[in-house]
C-alpha cells in the first residue's frame, strides 16, 4: 500500500480511512473494508470502511440531532459556515484534485475542473443562505393569502452514482 507521502500531497491529513459520523471518525461496525485502487497503476492506495445499514441509521440519527441546532442558526451563520467550507476547498484544490485523479483515474485537469465546479456550489449556496426572505403569491380568491416562508425543514439523504472510470 502506498504511503500518503508518495501521493505527492501538501496536506496528508486530507486522506482519511474512516467515515465521519456524529462528530467522530469511525470504522464499519462489522469491520468490513473496501480497497481503494489507482485504476491507472492498480496500486492499492488504502482502504475505507464498508458501511452498511447500521452506520446509515446512525448517520441519519446524528444528522437529525444536529438539525435541531442547525435550524436555529441565522442565515448569516449558515452563510459563513458554507463560505468557510468553500475557502477550505479552494485552499486544498491541488491536493483534492490529486486525490480524485489517484482514486478515479481522471486526468488531473479534469479533476481540477470537477473540484472547482463542486466548490462553486458551496459558494452559490452560501450566497443563497442569506436570501431567506419569503414572498406573497397572489391568490385568485380575495379571502386567501399565499405566503412562502423559507426555513430549514429537516434532514435530506442523497446517494449519487460513481461514474468515474473503474478498472
Amino acid at each position: 500500500m502506498a504511503s500518503t507521502t508518495s501521493f505527492g500531497l501538501k496536506d496528508a491529513s486530507l486522506i482519511r480511512t474512516q467515515a465521519f459520523i456524529d462528530g467522530k471518525w469511525v470504522d464499519a461496525k462489522e469491520g468490513g473494508k473496501i480497497t481503494v485502487t489507482n485504476p491507472a497503476t492498480t496500486e492499492e492506495l488504502g482502504t475505507v470502511p464498508e458501511m452498511g445499514l447500521p452506520e446509515t441509521k446512525e448517520a441519519i440519527d446524528a444528522a437529525s440531532k444536529a438539525f435541531k441546532t442547525w435550524s436555529k442558526t441565522t442565515a448569516k451563520q449558515r452563510h459563513d459556515i458554507l463560505l468557510k467550507f468553500y475557502a477550505l476547498v479552494q485552499e486544498h484544490q491541488e491536493d483534492l484534485a490529486r486525490i480524485i485523479t489517484l482514486e478515479n483515474g481522471k486526468p488531473l485537469a479534469e479533476a481540477k475542473g470537477e473540484n472547482a465546479y463542486s466548490a462553486s456550489f458551496l459558494e452559490w449556496f452560501a450566497e443563497e443562505a442569506v436570501r431567506t426572505y419569503g414572498e406573497v403569491i397572489p391568490s385568485p380568491f380575495p379571502h386567501i393569502r399565499n405566503v412562502v416562508i423559507k426555513q430549514p425543514i429537516g434532514v435530506v439523504s442523497i446517494l449519487t452514482p460513481g461514474t468515474s472510470p473503474q478498472p
